[in-house]
């Protein structure tokens, strides 16, 4: 089976990546479009996908091209003759489904977050632009409720999640880890790890939706508490305007927590970053899993809010720790909870890693996007 992949970056969405690996592994014939320059063009290479650039991110102000950018996808798909096409952001969809307006060609659109959702008019425009061989796949079930929320027959939307690679995420020695990036080994270094993604004003966010705000003002009211927390944040901006919210950042965290917090930028060694950490946390006000699964693989304890899809995976007292969102008090509460029991911390961390392998593989996960595959194919067969 020929599948034709919508990605709008080369740069980020490794989880798409990593998915399309694995499909080309158990016989598909994978194909992707994407931005002609970007960080993972050689991964994609290695990985025996075929790659068509194409840059299908355009923003409102440049909409002007959507045209231009349709006409091309349409020449594309008949190069490919793809049987289902399967995009991965609420662009890449738009942009496709006027493409395929005339056509059959059934298109899954797997949804990597909630964002969209969470706006009535955005989620109400994107199912109104859907065809009768549209079909949607949560990377939650939050997502996947919520489309049936929202009126999409069950027949036509479905449940697989974005996973983590498990072959990374091996736990190990902290002491080792720290010694290899100059960490001190006697302070308690709690870390978050996102990329810097300015406020979204459409959804009345006043603050990042990756939550940088609340880990900032959590450290602060930690250290009221305790001298031997240092606090690490992870990641890089997406676009111009997240590199002058990352400068807003530093400049707060400066204010706040003066040299108690440290910018590491974006790193590939992020295994070993996690290895160093007593905490994790993902304070995020709007998230899917976020970067929970990775944590939880290296068996660091993990606070994370109670947004989407997140308390399917971080479930209180078993595989982590709960806070509401938008709330430092809490995060810093429940760190200081972990630092003073580390034993059960530990405990929950280890349970953590066991219900992620068995739950959240790429094995699995692949398995299921191809018998998706499959039912889609002869859902659309049963209706021509």
């Amino acid at each position: 089976m020929r599948i034709l992949h919508l990605v709008k970056t080369s740069d980020g969405a490794s989880w798409a990546e990593r998915q399309m690996r694995e499909l080309v592994n158990i016989g598909y014939d994978i194909h992707a479009v994407l931005p002609g320059k970007g960080k993972l063009i050689d991964k994609y290479i290695k990985d025996k996908i075929k790659i068509h650039f194409l840059d299908l991110n355009v923003s409102i102000k440049e909409s002007y091209k959507i045209p231009f950018l349709v006409s091309k996808l349409k020449k594309l798909i008949k190069e490919i003759k793809p049987d289902i096409i399967h995009s991965h952001f609420v662009i890449t969809t738009l942009i496709a489904r006027v493409a395929l307006r005339n056509e059959r060609i059934p298109l899954l659109f797997q949804v990597p977050g909630p964002l969209h959702l969470e706006n009535p008019i955005i989620s109400r425009l994107e199912i109104f632009t859907s065809r009768k061989y549209d079909f949607w796949c949560g990377s939650s079930n939050w997502i996947k409720d919520k489309y049936i929320k929202l009126g999409i027959c069950r027949s036509r939307v479905f449940y697989s999640p974005y996973v983590p690679d498990e072959s990374r995420f091996v736990p190990m020695n902290k002491i080792l880890a720290r010694t290899k990036l100059g960490f001190d080994a006697n302070i308690k270094l709690i870390g978050m790890i996102a990329y810097f993604y300015p406020p979204r004003v459409f959804l009345g966010h006043t603050r990042g939706i990756k939550g940088h705000e609340d880990f900032i003002d959590a450290i602060y009211l930690c250290l009221k508490k305790r001298k031997d927390i240092k606090a690490v944040i992870v990641g890089g901006p997406y676009k111009k305007k997240g590199v002058r919210y990352m400068e807003k950042l530093k400049k707060y965290a400066l204010e706040k927590c003066g040299e108690n917090i440290i910018f590491l930028g974006e790193r590939n060694d992020i295994p070993l970053l996690l290895a160093c950490l007593d905490i994790a946390v993902v304070p995020s006000i709007s998230e899917n899993y976020g970067g929970t699964g990775e944590a939880l693989l290296m068996e660091i304890p993990t606070i994370a809010t109670s947004v989407g899809g997140i308390p399917e995976i971080i479930k209180p007292g078993e595989t982590g720790f709960i806070v509401p969102p938008r709330s430092p008090k809490s995060i810093c509460n429940q760190i200081l909870n972990i630092l003073e029991n580390e034993e059960m911390a530990k405990k929950i961390a280890s349970q953590a890693r066991k219900y992620v392998l068995a739950n959240y593989n790429l094995k699995n996960a692949a398995k299921q996007i191809s018998q998706l595959y499959d039912y889609i194919i002869r859902y659309c067969n049963y209706y021509h």
